[in-house]
């Protein structure tokens, strides 16, 4: 076998450099001679006496990585003194190919540890080399080696493991001894081989080795004598104590005494298959020590051989890990576990079914091939684990649910319920439950009933409309029936009440329930939507719905609620024997058809309460009575004799006499009688015998209509409203109408009347059992409303009515202090009128005395005379107005606002 060489040494200014070299060396052989520039540290070591001159260190090196190609070489470096006299290195080196190299190591290490370099230069002998024809060396017999060194099987062991340790962890291995640095090139060297001979094939190649302190090297020196290295090593190995034994796992340990004490060719043939187990699941530059044992207790159980549990449970764990690194062989990683894992009937260690479980759902989501076969087999042994161990695989799981890997949840499941002192949490039920379903595996479908009696009744009301919504409008699945039936029935016991939306998908697929899912839905509809705190109208329209829409489902229900005697029952046959009622006629046919009716039943009961909504559809409070009469004619009229019994026409007499009367306002009474209302009419309302009616009501009526025939007779609308038993907010509604009603008895009447007396009562209040009349307040009114117009020709003679109220001096002075602080002509005028009025009085008759018809010219100037058109300029009255107010004068304000006070 040839090698190119070069030498290399300082020979000038210009540094290291190639100074001999044969004719093939290539520009990255030269550039890979860097390699040793600070490889020689032990040369120069100071030991008292200055460099270590004419001594050597053998390398045998694998060139870094520098973009070019990698060599193997073989290099001695002896300390010289260059032509200046300084202390240098010379560097003799033999090169070979890296695939070269790495063959010959696989195939014979002696075929590189073996190759003399006895004749290897430490001195510069021209420019010129010839390629180095290699000899070998003899003498690298294994055992004759162990021998030599003393590796017994114990200390051989060691040394593998050192070897492996290093080789696998990326440092370096120290040889301890006390040789001094001219006599450990053989010995390490031969070393080296020993170590190979116990290694992987494909890792000798890794077994560089330095006979100094190198710990860039696998192998390297550390000697006292030899000097100082470089770097600190990983391991050691000393080869003057004789008495170190391999005290490390016994999972690792194994490996390293049986490669010590195998017989050559059984150590050759497992190395080799190890290698080949290894190369399956990764590279073997990514080996690690624990994956290099794993695969030799796995070559060993090919043999058949069982091994003890914990050593199984190491090798199943191994693989996992070694399936979690990116190089990994997936396909054969899964096939290795599948095989072990067949082997296995007994439970595993938690952290190896957390790495199961995890592998599982990445490689089944991966769609990798064996990732179904791996979870089955995963599954199996997953009964044979803890239920709180499963549970928490679960809530690991459920984050990443996918439905590829459904039997694998199912398992977890069935082993977590198996035990009914391990529950799952409502959140990761209610997690986990959407996803099942939404996998339609139908598998799972009792694993999700069983899931759902870990929600309360919210979460179940939650899990239910989202069920619904996510059905939509397409049909419902077997699966999501079962869960749904559960769902309902809890739902059924807590009265929880699903959204509208999700009551009708529910009613759309009760066409496809089977007989679970449909017990539960009437069962629901019966205790929860038909619950008895809803209005009856509201549950008989939704019986109606379901015989229109659902009759399946309707016929279902019909018959729970008539075996439970429900009562609704009984109202929604009614309701549709009454629902096509439009008028008071079809109520009176209704009854007329309806069989078996006894007096005021049920059915008697709807009638009436029906004839009162239809009154109050056309009759409502403040309707005006002359069309309030005529409808309430139309409900009398329509209700005729012998059709309902005798108690129903009671009541329902008695129900529209009341109503009529809660129908008639005190606004609505007074425009009745003063729009010209058939006295018949008037007197029959006045002479009923209801005892239903409002006697208030109908004193104010009476009131109107002797002031509509007379408008001086004041006295009972007086009495009226200072009745200290009048409530309080009918006497407030009686105020408000006066002034409005003083107006209009104006305006319909032929005498010259102004009712002072109603327009003082308007204004009246009750202060601690004591009337008191706020005639400020009633000035404020008038004068906030264009001037006063009675609506009588000017050729009319102007007569006061005898007012009651102004018989009190107290009143008169106030009214009149009133009109004095007022701000407008009509205040004026009517201090004036209060003046001469009280002048003309009889003081001992203590009634107000009537004025003649031709009052004085004092008089003749009071307040009425503003209603005389003949003297406001020529103003022409506008007779059609109904109102006793009319528009403001200009004029008139103009001079209210500058009078003196």
């Amino acid at each position: 076998m040839k090698m190119e060489q070069a030498c290399r040494f300082r020979t000038d200014e210009a540094g290291y450099m190639v100074c001999a070299r044969s004719q093939g060396l290539t520009a990255d052989n030269e550039n890979n001679l860097g390699y040793f520039n600070s490889t020689m540290t032990s040369l120069f070591e100071k030991d008292g006496s200055g460099p270590r001159m004419g001594q050597s260190i053998l390398s045998y090196a694998v060139s870094e990585e520098n973009g070019g190609r990698r060599d193997f070489l073989i290099a001695k470096s002896t300390m010289r003194s260059d032509i200046k006299g300084r202390a240098s290195i010379f560097t003799h080196a033999y090169f070979m190919g890296l695939d070269e190299y790495a063959r010959c190591m696989e195939t014979d290490p002696s075929a590189i540890y073996g190759i003399d370099t006895g004749d290897m230069m430490t001195a510069q002998s021209g420019s010129q080399l010839p390629p180095k024809e290699t000899v070998l060396r003899g003498g690298f017999e294994l055992s004759v080696l162990r021998e030599k060194y003393g590796l017994t099987d114990e200390r051989y062991a060691l040394l593998l493991y050192n070897v492996y340790q290093a080789v696998a962890g990326g440092g370096s291995l120290a040889l301890l001894t006390q040789l001094p640095l001219s006599q450990t090139q053989d010995m390490v060297r031969e070393v080296a081989y020993c170590a190979a001979m116990g290694m992987l094939p494909g890792l000798r190649w890794r077994l560089t080795c330095s006979s100094a302190a190198d710990t860039r090297a696998a192998i390297c020196v550390s000697s006292k004598a030899g000097g100082g290295g470089m770097g600190i090593p990983l391991c050691t190995f000393d080869l003057d104590d004789g008495g170190r034994r391999l005290e490390e796992d016994p999972f690792v340990a194994e490996l390293f005494r049986y490669l010590a004490s195998a017989a050559p060719e059984e150590r050759r043939q497992m190395l080799l298959d190890m290698q080949y187990i290894l190369g399956e699941l990764v590279p073997l530059e990514y080996a690690s020590l624990e994956m290099i044992a794993t695969a030799y207790h796995m070559r060993k159980m090919n043999d058949g051989n069982r091994p003890e549990n914990d050593v199984y449970d190491r090798v199943v764990g191994n693989l996992l890990l070694c399936g979690r690194v990116p190089s990994a062989n997936q396909e054969t990683v899964n096939k290795l576990l599948i095989w072990m894992l067949k082997r296995q009937n007994a439970a595993l260690p938690k952290r190896i079914m957390e790495l199961s479980v995890d592998r599982c759902v990445k490689q089944v989501q991966a769609d990798a091939a064996g990732g179904r076969e791996l979870c089955d087999c995963v599954c199996r042994l997953l009964q044979y684990s803890r239920s709180a161990e499963q549970l928490e695989l679960l809530q690991k799981t459920v984050k990443t649910f996918d439905v590829r890997y459904a039997g694998l949840v199912h398992a977890l499941l069935r082993g977590i319920f198996s035990d009914r002192a391990c529950s799952i949490d409502p959140q990761t039920a209610c997690s986990l439950i959407p996803e099942m379903l939404r996998s339609g595996d139908e598998m799972l479908t009792g694993d999700c009933v069983e899931l759902t009696t870990c929600l309360d009744a919210g979460q179940c009301r939650q899990l239910a409309e989202s069920i619904l919504r996510h059905v939509g409008l397409r049909q419902m699945m077997l699966m999501e029936q079962n869960v749904l039936a559960n769902i309902l029935d809890e739902l059924s016991r807590s009265g929880g009440v699903l959204g509208k939306e999700s009551c009708e998908i529910l009613d759309r697929n009760s066409c496809v329930y089977n007989g679970r899912l449909l017990d539960a839905c009437v069962g629901y509809m019966v205790q929860v939507r038909l619950r008895q705190e809803l209005p009856v109208e509201e549950r008989c329209a939704l019986l109606a719905g379901l015989e229109r829409e659902y009759p399946a489902l309707y016929d279902d229900v019909a018959a729970a609620l008539k075996s439970g005697g429900s009562i609704l029952w009984k109202k929604y046959q009614i309701h549709k024997h009454l629902q096509n009622c439009r008028c008071y006629e079809d109520i009176v046919a209704a009854r007329r058809s309806y069989q078996g009716a006894s007096p005021m039943d049920d059915f008697e009961q709807e009638c009436v309460a029906l004839w009162m909504q239809l009154l109050r559809r056309d009759v409502y409070q403040g309707m005006p009575l002359k069309n309030l009469v005529p409808q309430m004619g139309r409900a009398v009229d329509a209700l005729p004799r012998g059709v309902f019994s005798l108690e129903a026409a009671h009541e329902l007499q008695r129900r529209q006499r009341a109503y009529f009367w809660s129908c008639m306002t005190y606004r609505t009474m007074m425009d009745y009688v003063l729009d010209g209302a058939p006295s018949s009419n008037v007197q029959a309302l006045l002479q009923t015998r209801d005892s239903g009616a409002d006697g208030n009501k109908l004193h104010f009526l009476d009131a109107v209509w002797q002031l509509y025939r007379d408008p001086s007779r004041t006295e009972p609308m007086t009495e009226l409203v200072l009745d200290g038993h009048l409530p309080a907010r009918d006497r407030e509604e009686i105020c408000n109408q006066l002034l409005p009603l003083a107006a209009k008895l104006k305006a319909a009447s032929n005498q010259a009347i102004f009712a002072w007396d109603l327009m003082l009562l308007s204004c009246s209040r009750v202060e601690a059992g004591r009337i008191v009349y706020d005639c400020g307040s009633l000035i404020k009114k008038i004068e906030g409303i264009p001037a006063l117009k009675m609506g009588v020709s000017g050729s009319q003679s102007l007569q006061l009515e005898h007012s009651v109220i102004l018989r009190d001096e107290k009143v008169r002075s106030d009214l009149r202090k009133a009109a004095g602080r007022g701000d407008s002509l009509l205040s004026e005028q009517l201090e004036k009128t209060l003046k001469a009025w009280g002048k003309a009085r009889r003081p001992d008759n203590g009634h107000g005395k009537r004025l003649s018809s031709d009052p004085p010219a004092a008089e003749k100037k009071g307040i009425f005379s503003i209603f005389d058109r003949s003297d406001r300029g020529g103003r022409t009255e506008k007779s059609d107005r109904g109102f006793i107010f009319d528009d403001y004068d200009g004029d008139s304000g103009k001079r209210g606002r500058n009078r003196r006070r």
